[in-house]
């Protein structure tokens, strides 16, 4: 990577951004080359109450070899790859998963989604209110590499699944045993579009906002979004 990088500076192509998927030779890769926390980069353009809770000590970068350029590389995540991964975390029928003291898995998701009759397609008139499939359920080695699958579980589409599930007399379901589910992937939500560069959503028009300076008001949520995880 650092002779890529050299190479390119030769050809006046400055790099200050490397990322990969999260096999874990490109991990451990990321590692060896991070040299330069969290900290060190922010703490220039943020006070400390406004860095408060989030892990700062996390070595998220490294300087250009190119000994003319003072250019900080940071080590971007990818976000295909990531909420993949978060979703997986899900299915994983071997891990107890909980948060905020509440269990999460997909197939709770499932079991809601089943529940809501979403599934039934008897007659070519009928009537979806989610956009969900077995498909987003039922995972294989294929599925799994799906990206749109993955984001659509974290999703507002799914948040609104579930309070309406919880909504529905005809079942005892209880929205506080969903809550913390719901506030994770309210922030997952807003975390991909961050991520994509996209506004709120207003309809069906998505507004796009780079982020192009420190102080922009999408990093103020990403730390948010951070703090969450806490």
């Amino acid at each position: 990577i650092r002779k890529i990088i050299m190479s390119l500076a030769l050809y006046g192509f400055v790099v200050d951004t490397i990322t990969g998927d999260g096999a874990s030779e490109n991990r451990l890769t990321f590692k060896t080359l991070a040299t330069i926390t969290a900290r060190d980069i922010l703490s220039d353009h943020f006070t400390a109450d406004e860095l408060k809770g989030l892990p700062l000590d996390f070595k998220i970068g490294f300087n250009h070899p190119h000994p003319m350029l003072e250019v900080i590389i940071v080590i971007g995540g990818e976000m295909p790859h990531w909420v993949k991964k978060f979703r997986n975390a899900f299915d994983n029928k071997s891990r107890d998963l909980k948060f905020r003291g509440k269990a999460m898995a997909l197939v709770m998701i499932y079991e809601i989604w089943l529940a809501s009759g979403d599934q039934r397609m008897n007659v070519t008139a009928s009537l979806r209110r989610y956009i969900f499939t077995h498909d987003h359920f039922n995972l294989n080695a294929y599925l799994k590499m799906r990206v749109f699958l993955a984001v659509q579980i974290p999703s507002a589409t799914c948040i609104r699944m579930i309070k309406d599930h919880c909504e529905d007399t005809s079942n005892d379901a209880v929205i506080a045993d969903y809550q913390p589910m719901i506030d994770l992937f309210t922030k997952v939500d807003r975390l991909v579009d961050i991520w994509n560069g996209t506004n709120h959503k207003k309809g069906k028009v998505r507004n796009v906002e780079l982020i192009n300076k420190p102080k922009h008001r999408h990093i103020t949520e990403l730390f948010d979004v951070l703090r969450l995880f806490e």
